[in-house]
């Protein structure tokens, strides 16, 4: 995992934190992180606050990337300890947040918090991360390590990614009723049933908005169009780890064969477990935390309100 994340934010940092767009400027990367403080956190401060000064919290990120978020976490709480898997990630955001601090960054081993201070913790959040771990066992470890860190009482506020289901799967058939018996009169011969042409799939909203849809999904169904839905990083960043070759098509055909799709390390750390709503109150109940509000289950961003017991 952490391979494959110092290799994407070798590639293009920005774009894999946040894939909106591939050629993010510094004033536009952390605007946006602005933005999600402001959509998640600002008007959520009655849960995370609790009547506290935000400026005498400790908050604690999971998975800052490039800094995009942490930096708008510094302006508003008293410190912010920010935690990520790459080494690449956590120098580039060193570089942006140097002048901040009340910023404390640290590299992890992407299965605990050991790297941490044992401090109490008043507030933890994390975006568009857990959507990215393979893992289950990894994620049961984090909640349990937040609850290790969190005070009683504290929200850790996550984003995962809801499980949608498969949208393509057929119904089970009802069982089809006897036929009735057939009498001795010529009986005349039906027109031959023309199936319907299905319906097209519906992607859920944000997969078409942003291209983030699950890899289990594109390959089976979406390669023909994954030119039109996935956003390119810029030319100037450097290629990718080749596929191996394939023989070449004839020449009448060659315009219609689809790039191969980029390779990472087994398993796939881009697409992650998938969490319903059953799966989120089990790895509450199972780490200490009250799950006492969710939003979006069954969508990419499944949000859940998790309290410290």
């Amino acid at each position: 995992m952490r391979d494959d994340w110092d290799r994407r934010a070798r590639e293009n940092a920005r774009y894999y934190v946040a894939t909106h767009r591939a050629d993010w400027s510094d004033e536009e990367f952390f605007a946006s992180g602005e933005m999600e403080v402001a959509q998640q956190i600002l008007n959520d401060m009655g849960n995370i606050c609790q009547g506290r000064d935000p400026a005498s919290l400790r908050v604690l990120e999971i998975g800052c990337g490039a800094g995009r978020v942490t930096r708008a976490l510094a302006k508003v709480f008293g410190e912010v300890h920010a935690v990520d898997v790459s080494g690449e990630m956590i120098a580039r955001a060193g570089a942006a947040l140097a002048g901040l601090p009340n910023v404390h960054l640290y590299q992890n081993n992407g299965m605990d918090l050991s790297v941490v201070p044992d401090l109490p913790f008043d507030f933890a959040f994390s975006v568009i991360v857990f959507q990215h771990i393979p893992s289950r066992d990894v994620i049961w470890n984090y909640f349990r390590e937040i609850a290790r860190l969190l005070r009683p009482g504290a929200l850790f506020k996550v984003q995962v990614q809801g499980y949608p289901g498969d949208p393509w799967r057929k119904p089970e058939a009802e069982p089809e009723p006897e036929p009735e018996p057939v009498s001795e009169q010529a009986v005349e011969p039906l027109p031959e049933a023309r199936p319907e042409p299905a319906p097209p799939a519906k992607l859920p909203l944000h997969w078409r908005l942003t291209g983030k849809i699950p890899l289990s999904f594109r390959k089976r169904f979406l390669r023909p169009i994954r030119r039109l839905t996935l956003p390119k990083p810029p030319a100037a960043a450097p290629p990718r780890r080749p596929a191996p070759p394939r023989p070449a098509p004839p020449s009448d055909t060659a315009a219609s064969i689809d790039p191969p799709e980029p390779e990472f390390d087994a398993p796939d750390t881009w697409v992650g477990v998938m969490f319903a709503p059953e799966d989120a109150q089990a790895v509450c109940d199972h780490a200490g935390f009250e799950l006492r509000h969710q939003h979006g289950a069954g969508e990419q961003d499944y949000w859940l309100w998790c309290f410290r017991k």
